[in-house]
């Protein structure tokens, strides 16, 4: 479903494949930067279309700062993408239940262990 500014619309050009599983996670910066995740895979919608990425992971929390700054987890691991391609980054083997932040160099992960803290480069 789509929000138009006065009433939902149902986008028919949504990857959905088989739709009892459905999509899990939507997320983006504005009308032509929008992800979602779901069990069929992975898409981006460019404003235009949708196109598939190849990334190994799902999601089911998503955060970012902005376009060239996206966090995605789900309970097995979690995925960054800087703007220009995807990076799944190692965790320990904790599940991952929740993401969050309030700038590139302050994001926090929860799962079953507690928080985590992304620290900036030195």
């Amino acid at each position: 479903m789509r929000w138009d500014g006065h009433q939902w619309s149902q986008d028919t050009s949504v990857p959905l494949g088989n739709y009892t599983s459905g999509i899990t996670l939507i997320w983006g910066t504005g009308t032509s930067n929008v992800y979602e995740f779901g069990a069929t895979g992975t898409y981006h919608y460019d404003g235009q279309a949708w196109s598939p990425l190849s990334i190994s992971w799902g999601g089911s929390r998503a955060w970012g700062s902005g376009p060239n700054d996206l966090w995605v987890v789900n309970v097995g691991g979690v995925g960054h993408f800087d703007g220009t391609g995807w990076t799944g980054l190692p965790t320990d083997t904790q599940l991952l239940y929740a993401i969050g932040g309030s700038a590139p160099d302050d994001a926090w992960l929860g799962g079953q262990q507690g928080l985590k803290r992304r620290q900036p480069s030195p």
